[in-house]
């Protein structure tokens, strides 16, 4: 793949630092849109579960979607948000709304400041854009080692008692 474009393009209150493309084949007077939404777009009727940072729909242009082979989109946090929201700074992510589902994309922690935590997040498309926080999946309990418990005998007393039967080991085959 070749890559188009890298800009550092800090759009205001976007949170967007990056965005680098990688093409399948060269591409020419590509437009790319970013835009900070004040909330989830009408036509997105599913809600994410978690805490949403900030709304962002990026757009292309003269970029047929079948040339895309993928887009790193380096974005940053306020720490605030995530301490207020009780999120782990490993928890954030960035979602693709895609196919009528909010879509988890790979995402990994770049850096961290006493004020921002920089992310880089891979997507294969354009479209609505959620920075939110995923919650680790619960761990379940360690088994706690039981004591045996004794079962009861049913010996009778006076019964005898059965003793081992034993086998000279020139007549003992183990299977």
């Amino acid at each position: 793949p070749r890559v188009i474009g890298e800009a550092e393009i800090e759009v205001a209150q976007t949170g967007i630092v990056q965005i680098n493309i990688s093409v399948k084949t060269l591409a020419t007077n590509v437009q790319i849109t970013v835009e900070k939404l004040a909330q989830q777009p009408a036509d997105v009727t599913v809600n994410l579960q978690n805490p949403v940072y900030q709304f962002i729909n990026l757009t292309k242009a003269n970029l047929p979607d079948a040339d895309v082979d993928s887009i790193k989109v380096d974005f940053k946090v306020n720490k605030s948000w995530i301490v207020d929201n009780g999120v782990a700074s490993e928890n954030v992510r960035l979602y693709r709304f895609a196919g009528g589902a909010w879509n988890e994309l790979p995402t990994e922690k770049l850096s961290e400041t006493t004020s921002v935590v920089t992310y880089r997040a891979t997507t294969s498309g354009f479209s609505v854009f959620a920075v939110s926080a995923t919650t680790a999946a619960a761990q379940p309990p360690a088994p706690t080692e039981q004591p045996p418990t004794e079962v009861p005998t049913t010996e009778q007393p006076g019964a005898p008692t059965p003793t081992p039967t034993t086998f000279p080991t020139e007549y003992l085959a183990i299977l």
